[in-house]
């Protein structure tokens, strides 16, 4: 089994080329994976208000930034656990009831 790994024109094979080649691919893999949870997490209508980054770092899924209620701060992260690819979530969302009134 060959592992596929996204690219601008859809999904590839890799291991065939050179190292920075599949270090790109890698990143990419991250990336396209961070905007999965993060289209997921914005798609949820539990998560209603804050601000969030979302990174990954192989496979792990970073939230960061702060959620209005607590209920919306573990709504992000319930919905990053159920995106497919993720292995872990660490949900670093902070509540912050006055930020989220600007």
């Amino acid at each position: 089994m060959v592992p596929l790994w996204p690219d601008n024109d859809g999904w590839r094979s890799r291991g065939h080329g050179s190292d920075d080649w599949v270090a790109d691919e890698v990143l990419d893999a991250e990336e396209f994976l961070s905007r999965r949870v993060a289209d997921e997490v914005n798609q949820d209508p539990e998560v209603s208000g804050g601000r969030m980054v979302v990174t990954v770092q192989n496979g792990v899924v970073i939230l960061e930034g702060y959620a209005d209620t607590p209920a919306t701060r573990d709504a992000a992260g319930r919905r990053a656990w159920a995106t497919s690819g993720v292995f872990d979530v660490c949900n670093m969302l902070t509540v912050d009831v006055y930020r989220s009134q600007d």
